[in-house]
């Protein structure tokens, strides 16, 4: 073979190896991390989902008929940016 491409795919195969290699120690770092982050987001969002739920659950008996219970459902809001609210109002049209 051809000293060039000898040299060629032994470059190869070792930035191959060593980017391959990275990503799995990347992964498992990452993979470290959220087992140890896991405990606060589960406690965290139990306490948001029951909101939610109970107003979803009381929604839907209420207009099954299943409830004549008078239920208030106050408004969820969710968070916009002010690009989005304003790509909304004035959004970006093109002409062709």
């Amino acid at each position: 073979m051809y000293p060039l491409l000898t040299q060629g795919l032994k470059l190869t195969i070792i930035g191959t190896t060593f980017v391959f290699i990275s990503l799995f120690f990347l992964c498992l770092i990452i993979k470290m991390l959220s087992f140890f982050l896991k405990e606060g987001e589960i406690k965290e969002e139990e306490t948001k989902d029951l909101d939610t739920d109970l107003v979803i659950s009381a929604s839907v008996a209420y207009f099954l008929e299943q409830s004549n219970d008078k239920i208030y459902i106050p408004k969820i809001y969710r968070e916009d940016s002010n690009w989005l609210l304003e790509s909304r109002i004035n959004p970006i049209t093109t002409e062709g």
